[in-house]
């Protein structure tokens, strides 16, 4: 319809409004609700960048190994190790033994590895990793990209439960945390009092830093989503840090995988640049892609995200200062050896090695008092205590027995 004609229609609302009141705002409800719908999905969308905190960690050098763990166990020690928060399927066996060889050469890689080999994918959300199969994985991304994004629900804490946790105390302790906003107040005292019960199950413990509200609750709530409950969003993600060219090959690497085939993303053609018209909607089944300034954002499945973050990690790696082994630190700390070794390899920017007869030892806790010390100084601390040898190079180190 011409702007004329809707003046028009205008213009003879006001002389009779009985006959076209009715009519008109009709018309302009159809006019004007797409595009309202349209700048609300693109204000909506997720943005990472190559300078965030978590992309940083993620891009961090490891090549750890943890074959003979259990699979959660194995996730937990590079995670942690890393300061990364991460949640694990539970329809996943926590407990196969890993056999993946060495991890690496970034956390992301081996975190992505080892999902790969208990047949899970790796899902990437604001300050969280999340693993799981496929199908799961999508319903979750659909889950997180519908929660609340407005500026309250963007404020952070940390989440904490025991072990043993119940799924309806779990998510009790979310929201008591969340009302009160406060990292220092244990949310104990209140959690029971939530009226909300989901199924029982048991949980492992959990130890969240800076989490959002709405994706830490709805992460429990996901964890009872049947993975095959229908058709999932198409997801709306803009990336900093990242050329076009660079994004669009991503995605056409997505494209030809047999996993995003699966996942309903064409192959060959599945790209569409749209460079004024908004990136599509949910029922376009390819995948779209434009610049908007120095973002690129892109709206397509959860395989193409995954295509497109691996590429934001390869890029902050490839930023990341040279390593600083020269250094030097003050510290006091009792942990595991291996633990403490992958963190010094990645303060100081260097890859970190353990040999498979070597894992053993350096599971011992070790405790460590150093002042104005390298990382060289404080890993041959370390080894000597557990009875190990280090070799070192330009690359990093290299723990035997």
């Amino acid at each position: 319809m011409s702007p004329i004609h809707l003046a028009s229609l205008a213009r003879a609302a006001v002389c009779n409004p009985s006959v076209y009141l009715g009519r008109s705002l009709l018309v302009l409800a159809l006019v004007v609700v797409p595009v309202i719908a349209r700048h609300a999905t693109i204000a909506a969308a997720e943005s990472f960048s190559v300078s965030d905190p978590l992309i940083t960690k993620l891009s961090s050098p490891t090549t750890a190994i943890v074959d003979g763990r259990g699979f959660r166990s194995g996730v937990q020690s590079v995670a942690q190790a890393a300061g990364v928060n991460v949640w694990i399927d539970r329809n996943v066996d926590p407990d196969r033994i890993i056999a993946a060889g060495k991890l690496g050469p970034t956390v992301y890689d081996a975190l992505a590895k080892l999902a790969e080999q208990n047949g899970c994918r790796v899902l990437v959300a604001p300050n969280m990793v999340v693993l799981g199969r496929a199908a799961w994985l999508d319903q979750v991304a659909s889950m997180i990209e519908q929660s609340p994004k407005g500026t309250s629900s963007r404020s952070t804490s940390d989440i904490v439960w025991p072990d043993l946790t119940t799924p309806s105390e779990a998510l009790a302790i979310v929201r008591s945390v969340s009302r009160e906003k406060s990292r220092q107040e244990s949310p104990t005292e209140s959690y029971q009092k939530s009226p909300e019960q989901l199924p029982h199950d048991l949980w492992p413990e959990v130890s969240w830093k800076d989490v959002r509200f709405p994706i830490a609750e709805t992460l429990v709530r996901a964890q009872f989503v049947d993975a095959n409950e229908g058709p999932v969003r198409s997801l709306s993600h803009r990336y900093v840090g990242l050329s076009l060219e660079t994004a669009k090959e991503a995605i056409a690497s997505a494209s030809d995988s047999e996993s995003a085939s699966d996942s309903g993303l064409a192959s060959g053609s599945g790209l569409a640049s749209d460079s004024g018209n908004g990136p599509g909607n949910e029922a376009d089944a390819r995948t779209r892609v434009r610049k908007r300034g120095r973002d690129i954002e892109v709206l397509g499945n959860a395989e193409v995200h995954r295509a497109l973050m691996a590429a934001l990690v390869m890029r902050a790696k490839r930023d990341r200062p040279a390593s600083s082994t020269e250094a030097t630190f003050t510290l006091t700390t009792r942990a595991r050896a291996s633990d403490i070794l992958v963190k010094l390899a990645s303060a100081g920017g260097i890859v970190c090695t353990i040999e498979l007869s070597a894992i053993d030892v350096c599971d011992q806790q070790v405790t460590l008092e150093a002042k104005d010390a390298t990382i060289e100084e404080l890993v041959r601390m370390i080894t000597d205590q557990v009875g190990a040898s280090v070799t070192f190079s330009e690359l990093g180190f290299v723990v035997t027995q």
